[in-house]
């Protein structure tokens, strides 16, 4: 798995207890933390750790079990879909042209509900990615650079009506005969 810093982690075990990181290119040094929380195995390396507790970077990027059971396996994906914030005075074009113009990253969408765009960007360009987008290795920022303000995991979702079906009534409704045809 190839994290957003452009750090690579094998899950040696299925439980995620044993596993490996490889620092990405230029990372040679770099500390990781790693976490365990229910079913969720977090490595974070250090230069991240402050980004990720300022709400700035998703958490789940760094979530190694959960990025495997999404499908995000270098095996199975050769590029990690964003959903990057800019900040205030910061335009799409702008982004793009500027932190999202590194090699192998592409703005799919502009979101305007989130002031926005929706990213795709290349595995194996993460680590420029990473450094565009905090300026420097190794130094503890709260916040991210190039006019972007948050960098979220455009993470696939499962949806379930087993809860909000019934909620609305709408097995009675069935039963009454009402299907939504006519």
């Amino acid at each position: 798995m190839t994290l957003l810093t452009g750090d690579r982690v094998s899950l040696l075990s299925a439980d995620g207890q044993h596993l490996s990181v490889r620092p990405g290119r230029g990372r040679t040094g770099i500390r990781f933390a790693v976490e365990r929380a229910g079913g969720s195995v977090y490595v974070i390396p250090h230069d991240a750790q402050a980004l990720v507790r300022a709400g700035a970077v998703d958490r789940r990027l760094f979530d190694v079990a959960g990025l495997v059971k999404a499908g995000y396996r270098d095996e199975e994906r050769d590029t990690v879909p964003l959903i990057v914030q800019y900040g205030a005075g910061t335009s799409a074009r702008v982004a793009a042209s500027g932190t999202l113009s590194t090699p192998g990253t592409r703005v799919v969408r502009e979101l305007p509900a989130v002031g926005g765009a929706a990213v795709v960007a290349n595995k194996d360009g993460l680590g420029a990615l990473w450094s565009a987008l905090t300026l420097a290795s190794g130094v503890r920022r709260s916040a991210t650079a190039g006019g972007v303000r948050r960098v979220w995991l455009d993470g696939r979702r499962q949806v379930s009506l087993d809860r909000s079906v019934p909620q609305i009534g709408a097995p009675a409704a069935w039963q009454a005969g009402y299907t939504g045809r006519g």
